[in-house]
């Protein structure tokens, strides 16, 4: 691959990166503002908190392929080795969190907290145990503590110490350490809030059956309207 293919490459992982899908969907489909509601930044729980589930849910899977795109689809069809793919991990990481699109808008946020992207970039790498383990560390300190912030630090530290153990590859090793230190730097302004018991909790449980009532109701409204239809029909015939 050209050097300046691979710039334009970067390039372009960075600004699919960068798309502040926690910033757009909720103010498309809520009107709402997450970088002024909840803990006032666009990562995927707080559209949860601000937006409820199936918003909150859509995010999450949009940033997540922020993350996929670059390190699999792409380096699928460029024959890409698997440093470039990191590369463009990097990258797109970067532009997760310091995105040109809220920087423009001058905003006090400047991009998420790398936790979903990374979770892309690992699908990506292939790292699917990493992956796993650092989802099921996640989703186990979320429940027992109600703090996502904790569970994403203590979940990308799973991911380092598994990307550790099982990769061959140098660079994946040394990137995702580094990658789990930046999270901490991430969340400084978090952890001060924990130790003061004044962080944000989230209720992951409650959200879901919230979510899957809005589902219910929906289906029940569209059953209900098609008999509706058909006794309408039946008592005109």
């Amino acid at each position: 691959m050209k050097l300046e293919n691979i710039y334009l490459y970067m390039f372009f992982s960075y600004i699919l990166g960068s798309v502040p899908f926690g910033f757009y969907l909720p103010w498309l489909i809520c009107k709402k503002n997450t970088l002024e509601e909840g803990s006032k930044n666009p990562g995927t729980i707080n559209v949860f908190r601000t937006c409820g589930f199936w918003t909150g849910l859509l995010v999450f899977v949009c940033d997540v392929c922020k993350g996929i795109i670059p390190t699999k689809c792409l380096p699928a069809l460029f024959c890409l080795n698997a440093d470039l793919q990191l590369l463009a991990g990097v990258a797109a990481i970067f532009g997760h969190t310091f995105s040109p699109f809220l920087l423009i808008r001058k905003e006090k946020t400047k991009g998420g907290k790398a936790i979903a992207t990374s979770l892309g970039v690992l699908i990506g790498l292939k790292l699917y145990l990493a992956g796993g383990c650092g989802l099921l560390a996640w989703l186990t300190i979320t429940l027992i503590t109600q703090y996502s912030s904790l569970a994403s630090m203590v979940g990308m530290f799973v991911v380092a110490i598994v990307v550790c153990t099982t990769s061959k590859f140098i660079s994946f090793k040394i990137f995702f350490v580094l990658l789990a230190l930046y999270v901490i730097l991430k969340h400084r302004e978090n952890i001060k809030r924990i130790k003061n018991k004044t962080e944000n909790k989230i209720d992951l449980i409650t959200k879901t059956k919230e979510g899957l009532n809005v589902i219910r109701y929906k289906i029940r409204q569209m059953i209900d309207d098609y008999c509706e239809g058909i006794i309408d029909k039946i008592r005109n015939q």
